[in-house]
């Protein structure tokens, strides 16, 4: 137990670590972004530098719950810990994003209707600088993200300003080439949509979690045969399957047996038997016989 408790404080310290980064890089070229975007007159660039600035706002709230997760440890009253602020930080990213989508929308369409002059060039370089920033930041996070809602979370903003980049110096390219100003507030639109289809996503899994639905992976009607499937098992009752964080899925259930078969190897022989099909952190049966 002690040495599960510490690998899981290593973990975590990892994540603080590796967030902290990724909010100091992105905090920083945000502020460089609205300056570019500004002086540009780019609305691809300013849709881009708002999107960081939310994206900075949701890691610094990433960093609070994994900050959290690691100084508050479970108690008498919170028996799983403070895990699951991690997946409200989550769910916070998700309404965030869904925010700056309809703002940067909005902003969008009326740009359409009134288009204004553009500097490309700067718009370009300060694009391409953009993407640069989002490749290191989404090569920090890469390794974590399958792992943590949360850090999935910060992963999917990192993402989405990646494609915002590309897409405006690919309006910046086209403006220089053709002086096709209406490019750029085209640029904004897609980033919108693309921002709003991952918010949605990622606030779908949040309430999955909060509303302690079993995880995708895992089939329900594959366990119990499973269970079934074993000597003296006769029937299966009361199995429910959740996700405290992303990383922690737990079981219960209780299981009807042959007289004489409740023993306490076949209950740790079933423990196990889940564990390394299903992938489940922890399970508790209850064995009855019958």
């Amino acid at each position: 137990m002690t040495h599960h408790h510490c690998h899981t404080h290593h973990y975590k310290a990892t994540q603080l670590n590796r967030l902290l980064w990724v909010f100091i890089l992105t905090a920083l070229y945000m502020v460089l972004e609205f300056i570019g975007g500004w002086i540009s007159g780019s609305m691809a660039l300013l849709a881009d530098a708002a999107h960081m600035l939310g994206d900075s706002a949701s890691l610094g709230l990433a960093l609070m719950a994994v900050w959290i997760a690691i100084k508050r440890p479970p108690s008498d009253r919170r028996t799983f810990g403070y895990d699951r602020t991690e997946v409200l930080a989550a769910l916070a990213n998700g309404l965030i994003l869904i925010v700056l989508a309809c703002v940067i929308f909005k902003e969008a369409l009326e740009r359409f209707a009134s288009p204004e002059p553009i500097q490309a060039g700067l718009m370009l370089w300060v694009a391409a600088g953009g993407l640069v920033v989002n490749i290191i930041a989404a090569f920090i996070l890469h390794n974590h993200q399958q792992h943590s809602l949360n850090m999935r979370g910060a992963y999917l903003h990192v993402l989405s300003d990646r494609l915002g980049s590309i897409s405006a110096m690919v309006a910046g390219v086209l403006i220089m080439l053709f002086g096709s100003l209406w490019v750029d507030p085209l640029v904004g639109t897609v980033v919108a949509l693309l921002v709003l289809s991952n918010a949605l996503r990622l606030v779908k899994d949040a309430l999955d979690v909060l509303m302690e639905s079993a995880p995708d992976q895992i089939q329900i009607p594959e366990i119990e045969n499973t269970l079934l499937g074993m000597p003296d098992v006769k029937t299966v009752h009361n199995l429910h399957v959740w996700s405290v964080n992303t990383g922690k899925v737990v079981l219960t259930a209780h299981l009807v047996v042959v007289p004489g078969a409740y023993t306490a190897e076949m209950l740790s022989k079933t423990q196990r038997l889940l564990k390394e099909t299903f992938g489940l952190s922890h399970v508790t049966l209850q064995l009855e016989e019958g």
